[in-house]
């Protein structure tokens, strides 16, 4: 878990216990974060089935990503201690610039959460995790305890410019409104003696200089590959997801005229297996319940990519007969080089009619 990231294993997207938390995150919709892993190994022993843990590093822009696939919001459980605060800090400027609903909590003093949960038991923790409090409440107490319990004039700067920091991260990626945004400023301008005016202005210095660093970190990512596959068959298949993603509804549409294995393309018969799989078992099946059967990060990436492509272009119904009747023609063709190896008369006729959805092909004859 200590090692250091490679091609095939990078710590910073991957959390421990997802594995065996997805399911729970899904039907709860929230994830715990706890800071090791024996917290998260005594937590699931205990029957607390939706925590997971960072492996070997902080909290990162990756595993906010991560956890969004699969939870409406988050909840921070660390160490009540300067360590555990200091991760916690980092952690809630993570997930407010991914848009997340970001709760945190603390176990007591000296205690971490594998300790409270032998000591006190599940339920009690369980209770910890619901009484969770807002971020921002939670920096709002830490502003006035710091400035409280501060005598100097540039740990009352630190203190206060590290909330505007983080009120500015949230209305950057949109999880704070104007208004409120209003109300923070008339708020803060009482509590640290500057004007509300001059309060304002910091805060928007501070969001747009949080919007810049934004804009910067989303043209260095790496683009996901949405478009693995060339050609109209590989975007037939694209498009069939997308469609699937956003109006579950039509699959009655789908499910007769195509399966997982139409799809060639590897990823994209994965995603396919897990939306089938969703959709028979729950007609109205949520973006969160398919991400949680499609194994592969990859695919995960490439779900919530689809869904919000296809989320744009509307006029579901037809863009998904247009896809379905690609693919039939592709498999037609398919028969039909099967036709052109000699195949027996038998076995070409059945092939053709399979092709054709069990219809009889006009011009063969019945043997």
């Amino acid at each position: 878990m200590n090692s250091p990231a490679t091609a095939l294993f990078d710590k910073s997207n991957s959390l421990y216990g997802l594995d065996k938390a997805r399911h729970s995150i899904v039907a709860d919709g929230t994830a715990v974060v706890v800071e090791g892993y024996t917290d998260v190994i005594i937590a699931h022993q205990a029957g607390c089935t939706s925590v997971v843990a960072a492996l070997g590093t902080s909290f990162t822009q990756g595993h906010a990503k991560t956890l969004r696939r699969y939870a409406k919001r988050i909840v921070l459980v660390f160490d009540n201690d300067a360590a555990g605060m200091e991760a916690a800090n980092r952690a809630l400027e993570v997930c407010l610039a991914q848009r997340i609903d970001i709760k945190l909590t603390f176990v007591g003093q000296g205690n971490d959460p594998c300790d409270f949960i032998l000591s006190q038991g599940a339920e009690a923790f369980k209770r910890l995790v619901a009484d969770s409090i807002d971020v921002m409440e939670y920096k709002w107490q830490r502003l006035q305890a710091g400035l409280s319990e501060s005598d100097t004039l540039a740990d009352r700067r630190r203190i206060t410019e590290e909330y505007l920091r983080t009120v500015a991260t949230a209305v950057a990626a949109g999880g704070r409104d104007p208004v409120a945004e209003g109300l923070i400023g008339t708020k803060l301008s009482g509590i640290i003696g500057l004007s509300e005016q001059e309060t304002r202005r910091q805060l928007e210095r501070y969001a747009r200089s949080t919007s810049r660093g934004r804009t910067l970190a989303v043209r260095n990512q790496k683009v996901i590959s949405v478009g693995a596959g060339y050609g109209k068959e590989a975007e037939a298949q694209r498009e069939i997801l997308r469609v699937l993603l956003n109006e579950p509804q039509l699959f009655g549409d789908a499910a007769g005229r195509i399966k997982a294995e139409d799809f060639d393309i590897a990823v994209y018969r994965e995603i396919a297996e897990g939306i089938f799989s969703a959709l028979a078992e729950n007609p109205a099946a949520s973006l969160a319940e398919v991400l949680a059967r499609i194994a592969s990060e990859e695919g995960g990436n490439i779900v919530v990519e689809l869904e919000a492509s296809g989320r744009l272009k509307g006029n579901f119904a037809e863009r998904l007969a247009d896809a379905l009747e690609v693919i039939e023609s592709r498999r037609a063709e398919v028969v039909k080089e099967k036709l052109r190896q000699n195949l027996s008369d038998d076995e070409s006729l059945r092939l053709l009619q399979e092709s054709a959805g069990g219809q009889r092909i006009p011009g063969m004859i019945r043997r």
